[in-house]
C-alpha cells in the first residue's frame, strides 16, 4: 500500500483497525460513558462520514435516546470546515436572547445573510418537564450558554442542509 500521510498514520485504515481501536478506546475507560466498544466504534464512524478524525469523533459526538449525536459547536464546525460560509457568528448572547448570523459563500444576491434568533420564552414553552427540573438543567444554570447552542445548531441546519444533513445537536434532543 502507498505511505500514509504522518498525520493519518494513527488513524484506522480498515474496518478491523477501526474495531481494534474502538476496544481499545473502551478499556481505556476515557470512553467507557459510551457503554461498549460497539458504541465507540459507531461514534468514530459517525465522525468519520464528516472527515473527522477517530478522537475529534469521540469528543464531538454523544449517544442521546440511542442516536449518535453531534454538539452544537460541531454542527458550527462542520460549516465553517466545509468553506460554505463566509462568515458564521453569534451576534447577541444574554439570559433571554441568542442571535446567530451567517452568509453563504458566494454570498451577494444568491446568498442573502440569514439570521436565527432563539428566545428564552421559546424553550420554556417547548419545555415538558417542571420548573425543578429546569433549574436544575442547563437552561436553568447556563441560559446564554444554551440559548446559543440552540441559534448555532437550527441556523447549521437551515443554511447548510448539504453539510450538516439531518443532524440535531445532542442538548437538542434530551
Amino acid at each position: 500500500p502507498a505511505p500514509v500521510d504522518f498525520s493519518q498514520q494513527l488513524e484506522p485504515r480498515s474496518m478491523g483497525e477501526a474495531k481494534q481501536l474502538a476496544q481499545m478506546m473502551f478499556e481505556s475507560r476515557l470512553f467507557s460513558a459510551f457503554g461498549t466498544p460497539q458504541a465507540v466504534l459507531a461514534m468514530v464512524l459517525a465522525g468519520r462520514e464528516f472527515g473527522m478524525s477517530a478522537m475529534a469523533s469521540l469528543r464531538a459526538f454523544h449517544i442521546i435516546e440511542g442516536k449518535p449525536s453531534p454538539s452544537a459547536d460541531t454542527l458550527a464546525a462542520l460549516v465553517l470546515k466545509s468553506g460554505k460560509a463566509k462568515y458564521f457568528r453569534c451576534t447577541e448572547r444574554t439570559p433571554t436572547k441568542a442571535t446567530f448570523v451567517t452568509q453563504r459563500l458566494p454570498g451577494g444576491d444568491d446568498y442573502p445573510e440569514q439570521s436565527v434568533t432563539v428566545t428564552i420564552e421559546e424553550m420554556r414553552a417547548s419545555w415538558r418537564k417542571d420548573q425543578k427540573a429546569w433549574d436544575a438543567s442547563g437552561w436553568g444554570r447556563t441560559p446564554a450558554a444554551m440559548l446559543v447552542a440552540r441559534a448555532k445548531s437550527a441556523l447549521a441546519r437551515l443554511e447548510y442542509p448539504d453539510v450538516v444533513g439531518n443532524l440535531y445537536d445532542s442538548e437538542e434532543l434530551q
